[in-house]
């Protein structure tokens, strides 16, 4: 039996890097706002049931209305946001209901260049596993540094990787890790795959390939990059 899935663009970030007229996610690219480029993509995958959207507060109508103009007939909501990552995330499980989804995605509206190779590989491992990531291998070499600058460590990169987006869950499992995570503990959690880990240690985080195409817009001269890419 196929497990059902559906899938979250989080676009409620501020973007305080991003220094153009409008948040990031809002940013033209091409033709298209940033954000309608993640939502292309659930709404082109047929493994993704459903999606729902989150927005900033003051922009919830603003983004409806682009449900329509982009014929997103797979969106059941946009949902306000918060002020951190996590309060989005949150106010997603919260709009995803009980019982109807079995997995959830999680996915950057910030990284626009979202494959479908990318999204049937974090889909096809939530078969076999409880959390799953995108991310790629790093090449650079990594250092650790103190506190005046001097290199105090150089890890073997062999091991490490760069997290991307989308992130996959079984949706019982991150609704239980929101609802356990102490308030203190949870601005420590960088993404959700954090949450998860710091709840439940014996949940293992499946890392699948991601892509280098789907770079995260961070300053606006990305926005001259994301362009080539496209």
């Amino acid at each position: 039996m196929s497990r059902s899935t559906i899938g979250v663009v989080l676009a409620a970030g501020k973007g305080s890097r991003f220094t153009g007229e409008s948040p990031k996610q809002f940013a033209l690219l091409g033709d298209k706002p940033v954000l309608a480029y993640s939502v292309d993509a659930m709404q082109a995958c047929d493994a993704v049931d459903a999606i729902l959207l989150v927005a900033p507060a003051d922009a919830v109508e603003r983004v409806q209305s682009w449900v329509e103009t982009f014929h997103w007939t797979k969106v059941k909501a946009v949902v306000p946001g918060g002020a951190q990552r996590y309060d989005s995330t949150r106010a997603a499980l919260a709009a995803c209901g009980e019982g109807k989804f079995d997995n959830i995605l999680l996915h950057d509206a910030a990284r626009p260049l979202l494959s479908q190779d990318v999204l049937h590989r974090v889909i096809t491992a939530l078969e076999s596993a409880e959390a799953v990531t995108a991310a790629i291998p790093v090449t650079d070499t990594i250092v650790r540094a103190d506190a005046d600058g001097f290199v105090t460590e150089t890890p073997d990169r062999a091991t490490l990787w760069a997290v991307q987006t989308p992130q996959g869950f079984r949706l019982d499992t991150l609704q239980e890790a929101y609802c356990r995570i102490s308030p203190v503990d949870l601005p420590n959690c960088t993404d959700d795959t954090a949450v998860v880990r710091h709840v439940f240690p014996q949940v293992s985080v499946k890392l699948v390939p991601g892509d280098r195409r789907l770079m995260k817009l961070t300053y606006p001269d990305d926005l001259t990059l994301l362009s080539a890419l496209l």
